[in-house]
């Protein structure tokens, strides 16, 4: 999930981006805007444009990913590598 702070003095405002779309939150979490496909790009662009600058930005794990799992085939001899068959003969 792409996660971006942003401050114009001492207002804070969030961008988040992942798998649902991009939303935009105040300081306290509260929803000011959603969009259904990833519009972050085009938001920071719109914001900047109000004075509104990027304090920190993150790719970060969203909390409703497992944190304890493995990678597919993290748990297998070879890694979960593809090994094909040697031909017949």
């Amino acid at each position: 999930m792409r996660h971006t702070a942003l401050s114009r003095g001492a207002e804070r405002l969030v961008l988040r981006t992942g798998d649902a779309g991009t939303e935009l939150t105040d300081a306290a979490g509260l929803s000011l805007g959603q969009h259904g496909t990833d519009r972050h790009d085009e938001l920071l662009e719109r914001l900047a444009g109000q004075g509104w600058t990027v304090a920190e930005e993150a790719q970060i794990r969203p909390p409703e990913a497992a944190a304890d799992r493995a990678p597919p085939g993290a748990g297998l001899a070879d890694g979960g590598a593809r090994t094909d068959p040697a031909p017949p003969g």
